[in-house]
C-alpha cells in the first residue's frame, strides 16, 4: 500500500537569519511506498519540529519592542505593488510566437494536444487546418508590418532633422560664420552645384528656352504682335516625357549588348578597332545619383563602335541621332559645376593634389528658392549628406576643431 503525504511549511528563501521570505509556503511532496517501516512518519514528525521552531523564532523577533519588518521587505512589497500585467497576446500574435521564436512547425501546432489544450484554456480555438493556421500567422504579419510602417512614418514626421531652413536663414548663417575669416558672403563663396533631381529644373528651363528661340525665329518673319504663343506655351511636361523617352531607348541599348555575350563581342570589336581597348557599357542604377551621368558619358565614348555593330547586327532601327543631342544636354546639365571667384582660396585646402573645400553652397534639388550649406563646422550643417556622413577634422582649422 502507497501513502502520499503533503504538508506544508515555512522556510527561508535567503541566507540571513530572518530572511525577507518568511510568511511564503512551500510544498513539500512525500511520496512513500511500503511505508510499514515507519520511515515516512518520521520524516513527516521532523518537518513539523523544524515547521514549529521556525514559527517560535518568528513570533519571538516580530514581538521585540522596536522591531521592524526585515531587510528589503519594503522593497518586495513595493516591487509587487509596481507589478504591471503583460498585455493581453492576440491569438495570431501567440501562433506566430510559437512558430517564429519557439521553433514550431505549423504542422507540430496543428496536431498537438497540449497546444490545443492550452488555447482551449485560454478561451480560442485552435483550428485543425493546416493552411488556417497559417493564414492566422500571415495576416497578423501583415497587421504588424502595417503597424511598424505607420510608426516610422509619425517618427520620421515629427522629429526635427537640422540643416535645411529658408534661404533668408541660410544667408544670415552663412554671414556670421564668413565674419571669422574677414570674407564677403557676396563675393568670396564656393558655389557647387549638384544634385540628382536639379537636373530635372535646369533641363526644363534649358530646353523651354531653346524652345522659346526657335519659336521667335520661326515667327520674326510674320510677327503679328501677338507674343501670348510664346510666352503662355507650357512645354515642360511634354519635354520631361521626351527626356524619359530618350533614356528608355539608350537603357534598351545598352541591355541589348549586355544581355548577349555575341552582340557583346561585335561591339568589342569595333571599341577595340577605334581606342585600343576593350571598353564595356555602363548601365546606371536607383541607388547612386552620379549613375546616370556616368552611364550617358560612356554612351557617347562609344557611340560610333556602338552604331556600327547595331549595323552589323542588323538592328540598325534602334539608333535614333536626335537622342545623342539630348544626350550631350543632359551630360552638360548632370556634370557639377564649381564656381571660384578671388579671395575664395582660404576656403580651400589642398591634399595630395586634390582640392577639399571647407563651405559649399547647394542649391535646393525641388525649392529653387531655398539654400543649403555644406561646411565642417557643427553649426552649419550640409542639407545633402551624400558625400561625406561626418566632418573631415584633419582637413579644418584649429577654430573648427573646438565646435566638431
Amino acid at each position: 500500500m502507497s501513502m502520499c503525504v503533503y504538508v506544508y511549511v515555512y522556510v527561508r528563501m535567503c541566507g540571513c537569519r530572518y530572511g525577507c521570505a518568511y510568511g511564503c509556503v512551500c510544498r513539500f511532496y512525500l511520496k512513500r511506498h511500503n511505508s510499514k517501516d515507519g520511515n515516512g512518519n518520521m520524516e513527516i514528525r521532523n518537518l513539523q519540529m523544524r515547521n514549529a521552531k521556525w514559527k517560535e523564532e518568528w513570533n519571538q523577533y516580530t514581538n521585540e519592542e522596536g522591531a521592524s519588518a526585515p531587510a528589503g521587505y519594503e522593497n518586495m512589497q513595493q516591487q509587487k505593488l509596481n507589478f504591471k500585467i503583460p498585455p493581453i497576446q492576440s491569438f495570431g500574435e501567440i501562433l506566430a510566437r510559437l512558430a517564429a521564436k519557439d521553433g514550431f512547425t505549423i504542422n507540430g501546432i496543428t496536431k498537438s494536444e497540449f497546444i490545443c489544450d492550452s488555447f482551449s484554456a485560454k478561451g480560442y480555438k485552435l483550428p485543425m487546418c493546416v493552411n488556417n493556421v497559417m493564414n492566422l500567422i500571415l495576416k497578423y504579419y501583415e497587421d504588424k508590418e502595417k503597424e511598424i510602417v505607420k510608426e516610422l512614418s509619425d517618427i520620421c514626421s515629427s522629429v526635427y532633422i537640422p540643416g535645411k531652413c529658408g534661404a533668408v536663414e541660410v544667408r544670415q548663417i552663412v554671414e556670421e560664420r564668413l565674419k571669422y575669416f574677414g570674407v564677403k558672403f557676396e563675393s568670396d563663396v564656393v558655389a557647387v552645384a549638384d544634385g540628382p533631381n536639379s537636373e530635372v529644373i535646369v533641363a526644363r528651363n534649358a530646353l523651354h528656352n531653346d524652345d522659346k528661340h526657335s519659336s521667335s525665329d520661326e515667327t520674326s518673319g510674320t510677327d503679328t504682335g501677338d507674343e501670348s504663343y510664346i510666352f503662355n506655351e507650357e512645354p515642360r511636361p511634354q519635354i520631361i516625357d521626351y527626356k524619359n523617352n530618350v533614356m528608355t531607348e539608350t537603357r534598351s541599348i545598352i541591355k541589348f549588348f549586355r544581355k548577349s555575350p555575341l552582340k557583346s563581342i561585335t561591339l568589342q570589336k569595333h571599341v577595340v578597332a577605334e581606342f585600343g581597348v576593350e571598353l564595356v557599357l555602363l548601365l546606371d542604377v536607383k541607388t547612386r545619383w552620379n549613375s546616370m551621368l556616368t552611364m550617358i558619358e560612356q554612351f557617347l565614348k562609344l557611340k560610333n563602335a556602338i552604331k556600327k555593330a547595331l549595323i552589323d547586327l542588323a538592328s540598325s532601327q534602334k539608333w535614333n541621332e536626335d537622342n545623342i543631342t539630348v544626350l550631350q544636354k543632359l551630360q552638360m546639365i548632370s556634370t557639377p559645376k564649381k564656381l571660384r571667384s578671388r579671395g575664395v582660396e582660404m576656403f580651400w585646402v589642398k591634399d595630395k593634389g586634390s582640392t577639399i573645400p571647407l563651405y559649399s553652397v547647394h542649391g535646393h534639388p525641388l525649392e529653387p528658392r531655398e539654400l543649403a550649406v555644406a561646411g565642417r563646422d557643427r553649426f552649419v550643417r550640409i542639407y545633402d549628406r551624400r558625400k561625406s556622413n561626418k566632418p573631415i577634422n584633419m582637413y579644418c582649422p584649429s577654430f573648427f576643431h573646438e565646435t566638431v
